[in-house]
């Protein structure tokens, strides 16, 4: 299991996702259409919950097999 956390833009109306090129079909036809969009990748585990916290960062909790675990998303290069 590899677990990705895609970006998505929103529409003028954050009712819905703004997507073109192959995505406008809202169908993924291949893994290759959703690689631009990845946000964070790499961990084996399912996504149980995910939160801004008020330091103004993702964190998300994973779990599989027992095994918790919490990560928290930062810019690349900050502390």
């Amino acid at each position: 299991m590899q677990g990705n956390i895609y970006h998505f833009e929103l529409n003028e109306n954050r009712d819905g996702l703004s997507l073109n090129g192959t995505l406008s079909d809202r169908i993924v036809d291949s893994p290759e259409e959703l690689k631009p969009l990845v946000f964070v990748q790499g961990f084996n585990s399912s996504i149980i919950d995910m939160d801004i916290a008020s330091d103004g960062y993702l964190y998300f909790t994973t779990y599989y097999r027992h095994d918790a675990s919490i990560y928290r998303v930062v810019p690349k290069g900050a502390p």
